[in-house]
């Protein structure tokens, strides 16, 4: 993963005990990669490229049970979603299925200020569309922005990750999205004043 988000839900599957093979994260930008930081910290091997479908990490994703993905911009094809036995959990900052895709934090923090919602899901070939195993809800605070938004998501993820990694015969029943609309980022018809 990479942005505050990655590190913080990083930190807290550390802190729940899990320590990942290793820590795909994106090459460094002009920009601080958090993710970097909580890796070298914890002494994980850290492998950074431009594209999370690189040929060279398919390797690593082959050995691996399972992968979480975590603040990635990039959308994952279909072989590298089949390389991890178990598949991938993504950890998303929303309520899906509303909104599904790129910076829902914002488009929150924008059209619902009152939360923000928090999703595992197993992750499919259809973006943010994969069964939910796990969610919860996190309460915006007068004065939030969207940086410390994406740092409480982050630890709120990892410890709803923690919580699916921690079913060791992985029965987690999907949760009903009876009732949810489903969204995505931006919305398709935003009118904005």
């Amino acid at each position: 993963g990479q942005n505050q988000m990655g590190a913080a839900a990083l930190t807290s599957l550390l802190e729940r005990g899990y320590s990942p093979k290793a820590v795909l994260t994106r090459s460094p930008s002009t920009h601080h990669n958090a993710v970097e930081s909580v890796a070298a910290a914890a002494g994980i091997p850290l492998q950074r490229g431009v594209d999370i479908n690189e040929v060279a990490w398919r390797g690593l994703l082959r050995q691996s049970d399972i992968a979480v993905c975590c603040g990635w911009s990039q959308v994952l094809g279909p072989e590298t979603l089949s390389l991890p036995t178990q598949g991938w959990l993504n950890l998303h900052p929303s309520a899906l299925p509303a909104w599904r895709g790129s910076n829902p934090i914002a488009w929150q923090m924008l059209v619902e200020p009152g939360g923000i919602g928090c999703s595992v899901h197993l992750m499919t070939s259809t973006m943010d569309a994969g069964p939910v195993l796990r969610a919860a809800s996190l309460l915006m605070a007068d004065g939030l922005d969207a940086g410390q938004a994406r740092e409480l998501c982050g630890a709120l993820l990892g410890q709803l990750a923690a919580g699916c990694l921690d079913d060791k015969e992985r029965l987690y029943p999907p949760l009903s999205s009876d009732g949810q609309r489903s969204t995505t980022c931006p919305p398709k018809a935003a009118t904005l004043a």
